[in-house]
């Protein structure tokens, strides 16, 4: 998946940040709090890295049409001729 490597750095960056945040609360239960939430980010980079490896997104197809083929044109088309214009 193009960008994971970014998802998942973006989510250590945040567990650093709630880190540093923890380090300097001087609440016990905020502190707590916010080193499971790093614990939390981490967990979800290490999956984002996982999972970049297991499923690969296909790159968007381009449709390529013909000639006289399109749809909509052909049902304009039809309808203007149809009703004398």
């Amino acid at each position: 998946m193009p960008g994971s490597e970014v998802v998942a750095a973006t989510y250590r960056l945040h567990a650093v940040m709630c880190t540093e945040i923890a380090e300097r609360s001087s609440d016990f239960k905020n502190r707590l709090v916010l080193l499971k939430m790093a614990a939390a980010w981490l967990t979800l980079a290490e999956q984002a890295e996982k999972n970049s490896q297991v499923y690969k997104t296909p790159e968007p197809l381009q449709q390529q049409q013909q000639p006289g083929t399109d749809v909509s044109k052909r049902r304009i088309s039809g309808e203007l001729s149809a009703s004398g214009h």
